[in-house]
């Protein structure tokens, strides 16, 4: 009679690691939103412009939500492989071998690629920014002067 209970025990621990799994997931998907939707805002136009003080708010703002992202998926991702490891000892004493390889990814490999793909999001704000802020700027080399389009020598003076 101990067989089934401990097949149960199986069934019930990997329908846990599935459930948790999908909860990484999400705030995979929830990053992701998060991660577009400032992109679209800050550089996705050139029509939308940003005062300094506008692009540190959302600079500061998106800091604040990847880091928070981050602290939830690492938590969720070291709880994901704790279920993952009991799932796997009761496979091995079932000797259910294809139950026995689950392994999801090192906490601190989601940690890199989270601050990479964060960092590039900041930079990639101040980039756009400041060229947009450059774009704007007067040239004094230009006022009042008959310019073709392209040329990189000074203009001539009408």
């Amino acid at each position: 009679m101990s067989e089934p209970t401990a097949l149960f025990g199986l069934k019930e621990a990997f329908e846990v690691f599935v459930k948790h799994r999908e909860a990484v997931m999400s705030m995979w998907s929830f990053f992701s939103a998060g991660t577009l939707a400032v992109l679209g805002f800050t550089i996705g136009s050139d029509k939308a412009t940003l005062t300094v003080d506008a692009k540190r708010i959302v600079q500061l703002g998106f800091f604040v939500f990847a880091v928070g992202n981050l602290a939830a998926i690492y938590v969720s991702q070291v709880e994901l492989r704790a279920i993952a490891a009991v799932v796997r000892r009761l496979a091995v004493e079932q000797k259910l071998s294809e139950f026995a390889v689950i392994e999801p990814l090192h906490p601190l490999l989601l940690v890199a690629f989270h601050l990479a793909v964060s960092s590039a999001v900041l930079v990639a704000i101040h980039l756009a920014h400041t060229r947009r802020m450059a774009r704007m700027a007067p040239n004094p080399l230009r006022q009042g002067a008959s310019c073709a389009k392209g040329q990189d020598a000074p203009c001539v003076e009408r």
